[in-house]
């Protein structure tokens, strides 16, 4: 039985979770009907650095380029991280004739086509499974397990970090910043945080997602983004009060003049399963026209679930190199869709505004309103804590088109009744009376 010899790029977080898992399935694998895997030799940026797993220093080295370029090594496992450098590293090991097994979001996501159409040339596969989810299977069941399915659309909780803030500021009351901090002295978020609070990995992970789903080429550029760090403590107060909370969604759409493409947060009905979704677990929801409605849970990040991604892909590539098939992601059929833009969004609206505590207040808020032609469903009034004079008007809308809603509050803020707007949010969902 021929080994199946391995080159990993990268002994950070994941690289030593991938380590941790086929060292403890090692003798299991032994007795599996595929060939036998092995990892030959791990590219490291400083060899003596100190290391979560204990690696035989001999397999250790900082010449990435003689990995690649090995005749020994069959598969390259690419956990470097980064956009660019990861795009070189996977671009070297196709043109080496090597397989890919990739836990990059970015670059699959910047560079998916790119890549696929060289290793198609190349006749070698490109696997990615941990790039969106890490332990949620969801590139599989959309490839696979769904292809019987037209995907009409995705609604997902794709980044833990953005989760794990929001969730504590709706639980434990913390304001933003309190939250982000806690987030990374635990380690779920980075030093710099802002890929992950200001939406652009969720936006890499759902450019994946809609480029299978609706079989369509999509780039990172094409999705609507914004971040949680726009989200205070009392509007999480006022969701709950209305009977919402608020969650970084993903979503696409597929709509007969195009796809519908967005990350940002968003107020959902407290009863609904994304609302469940807590901590550093993701979510994601879609609806196919055969299943209907199904949602996939999980650990979205972290070494062991990526790593379960890792070397479950790994274990797909030697099935298909045994029995010949592709099981690689197909691209020449990717048609260019049209991308809808932002302003043709229709759906409700949450605004949080500052206003003089006085009459004819609400009349001059209405009129703007009404001549935009944005019907309001209920208007709350509450006081300003520590002020005199201002108080808080919290509307909610009917639905609305995104183009009118921007020229009302662009008007808002000259009206001499308004003092500012506070908050916008868009709300999915309705809550049941």
């Amino acid at each position: 039985m021929k080994s199946i010899n391995i080159g990993m790029i990268g002994l950070g977080n994941v690289g030593s979770g991938v380590w941790r898992v086929l060292e403890k399935k090692k003798e299991e694998f032994k007795t599996f009907p595929w060939n036998i895997l092995e990892i030959k030799k791990i590219g490291v940026r400083d060899i003596k650095k100190e290391r979560q797993v204990k690696v035989p220093q001999e397999l250790l080295t900082q010449d990435v380029d003689s990995i690649i370029n090995s005749p020994d090594i069959d598969v390259i496992i690419e956990v470097a991280g980064g956009k660019e450098e990861g795009f070189k590293i996977i671009s070297k090991a196709i043109n080496a004739g090597k397989h890919v097994v990739t836990a990059n979001k970015d670059v699959i996501a910047s560079y998916g086509l790119e890549l696929f159409q060289m290793a198609r040339s190349k006749g070698v596969k490109i696997y990615f499974e941990a790039s969106v989810g890490a332990g949620i299977p969801i590139i599989r069941v959309l490839r696979e397990d769904l292809v019987a399915n037209s995907i009409q659309e995705i609604r997902a909780i794709l980044n833990g970090t953005s989760n794990y803030i929001l969730t504590r500021m709706s639980e434990v009351g913390e304001d933003f910043e309190t939250a982000l901090a806690m987030a990374q002295r635990l380690g779920y978020a980075e030093p710099n945080p802002a890929n992950d609070v200001k939406g652009i990995d969720s936006a890499y992970k759902i450019t994946i997602l809609s480029s299978i789903a609706f079989n369509a080429f999509v780039k990172p550029e094409d999705i609507y983004t914004e971040g949680i760090d726009i989200i205070s403590i009392r509007d999480i107060q006022y969701a709950h009060e209305l009977g919402y909370e608020i969650k970084s969604l993903a979503i696409a759409r597929k709509h007969p003049d195009g796809l519908e493409l967005r990350v940002h947060p968003t107020m959902i009905p407290r009863t609904s399963m994304l609302a469940a979704v807590r901590g550093v677990y993701n979510g994601i929801y879609l609806v196919g026209d055969a299943v209907g409605p199904m949602m996939l849970y999980g650990r979205g990040a972290g070494s062991l679930p990526t790593a379960s991604a890792v070397v479950s892909d790994l274990c797909d590539l030697v099935r298909s190199l045994m029995d010949g098939s592709s099981g690689q992601f197909e691209v020449p059929n990717l048609v260019k869709l049209p991308i809808r833009p932002i302003e043709k969004l229709e759906t409700r609206y949450y605004i949080r505004l500052n206003v003089p505590d006085r009459a004819g207040v609400l009349a001059g808020i209405a009129k703007v309103f009404g001549d935009l032609g944005i019907s309001i469903a209920s208007v709350v009034q509450k006081e300003v804590p520590d002020t005199r004079g201002q108080a808080e008007l919290v509307i909610i809308t009917h639905t609305a088109q995104e183009g009118p809603f921007r020229q009302a509050m662009a008007q808002m803020e000259r009206l001499d009744v308004v003092n500012k707007v506070e908050s916008t949010l868009r709300i999915e969902g309705v809550v049941e009376e």
